[in-house]
């Protein structure tokens, strides 16, 4: 098993954040009961970036209270995700989650509607942009002309048509 557990002793969650991830499948059902709820408890996003620090997880998860923001309506692959658990029904788990998704939804390795929790919730589309800059440059955030023309193909690809034209070499390399 190569998933890294984060559980304590006892298999409870850490609560460290490491699994709450910015790109993950939501249903429009689970957008819409989030947005409500962001709109009655007037929630903020958390900051992208303090000092040279740049946060990719979730902009709901509070990294100093280490409690999630919308925990009574988060998305179901954030209820049913144990770290602890085979990597085997992990990846089923996902997987069925993607497949019924509207957001960031994939099939046959296919991304469709792809976007993050920051960008859907709050117009704000950095941590969406880093997020795929670190992973095309294997997290060392500095691309080269290749690379940078890879992220404008994918988010095109995967209907964000409209931050290509908002993306310079400059910005992301």
């Amino acid at each position: 098993m190569n998933n890294k557990n984060y559980c304590d002793n006892c298999g409870n969650c850490s609560r460290c954040g490491n699994c709450c991830a910015a790109l993950i499948p939501l249903t429009r059902k689970e957008e819409k009961k989030i947005r409500k709820y962001i709109l009655d408890k007037d929630i903020k996003p958390q900051l992208f970036q303090e000092n040279n620090d740049i946060n990719l997880q979730c902009c709901f998860y509070d990294r100093n209270s280490k409690n999630c923001k919308i925990y009574e309506v988060r998305p179901k692959i954030c209820r049913s995700y144990k770290c602890n658990r085979d990597e085997n029904i992990l990846i089923l788990e996902r997987n069925k989650n993607h497949e019924k998704a509207y957001w960031n939804n994939i099939v046959n390795d296919k991304v469709n509607n792809i976007t993050d929790m920051r960008l859907l919730f709050y117009d704000d589309p950095r941590s969406l942009i880093a997020n795929i800059v670190y992973m095309v440059t294997n997290g060392t955030m500095k691309c080269n002309k290749n690379q940078f023309e890879f992220v404008k193909k994918m988010l095109k690809e995967c209907g964000q048509a409209e931050l290509v034209e908002c993306i310079t070499e400059e910005y992301i390399c």
